[in-house]
């Protein structure tokens, strides 16, 4: 059933139905992110990284941008489906719960490797004055900071999944899976508090911390979650002085 209304819906219900799912998402996931750092951490005296908050102004000019992101994203459901309908891709309609954890753990690997990929590029001078500097005016980075892209980030950004489809062919949910996986990490690593300033700076669940330090200095911690590519490259930041 599913892999017949995948094929037949047309793609522009598609695109319509991928942009609504990411606004909902976004907005879901960073308003609790917000919502937590109001009710919870700041109560309980979390350890703050950035001296200052975000300006009202600087939280309009993110959700704006947000907006023009998740037009972008929109096509992270057609390209997928259009790839699948003309043979380019392949997509596993089977659960299988020995192979779906493999697939699961494949799909947040990649998904971090593909980032740092793109984020050492979006570095590179002309880009980074171009299009990467728009994500960098967040100077102290918010839960809204999750999508604040230039549009030719998001597109690259968004380049994710169809990457990965053409290597394997992944379960359904294991696509599913993505988007919000790495949303969701995305604006865990934009909430500029770390949960864990007693852990070393490589500990995984500091990347709240090493994010931070990223869009203070801008050049190194290309990575997100994983710290080992900053490690294998020596782009790491291990201080904020």
């Amino acid at each position: 059933m599913i892999e017949r209304l995948f094929m037949q819906i047309p793609w522009y219900y598609m695109y319509l139905i991928t942009v609504l799912y990411f606004t909902i998402a976004y907005f879901s996931v960073a308003g609790l992110a917000v919502l937590l750092l109001k009710r919870l951490l700041v109560a309980k005296s979390a350890n703050k990284i950035s001296a200052k908050g975000a300006s009202q102004t600087q939280v309009r000019l993110e959700i704006k941008r947000s907006f023009i992101s998740i037009l972008v994203f929109g096509f992270f459901g057609v390209v997928p489906q259009q790839a699948y309908l003309h043979h380019w891709v392949d997509i596993n309609w089977a659960i299988s719960p020995y192979i779906l954890p493999l697939e699961l753990l494949a799909i947040f690997v990649w998904n971090d490797v593909h980032f740092y990929i793109c984020h050492r590029l979006l570095h590179v001078k002309w880009l980074f004055k171009h299009v990467h500097y728009t994500h960098h005016e967040a100077h102290v980075p918010t839960p809204w900071s999750a999508y604040s892209f230039h549009w030719f980030e998001a597109t690259l950004l968004s380049t994710v999944m169809i990457s990965a489809m053409l290597i394997h062919s992944f379960c359904y949910v294991s696509l599913l899976f993505l988007p919000m996986i790495s949303l969701i990490l995305n604006v865990l690593g934009h909430w500029d508090y770390d949960l864990y300033p007693q852990k070393s700076h490589d500990f995984l669940f500091r990347f709240s911390y090493r994010h931070s330090l990223h869009h203070r200095r801008v050049k190194g911690n290309y990575g997100f979650f994983l710290p080992f590519l900053d490690n294998i490259f020596n782009t790491t930041l291990s201080s904020n002085k």
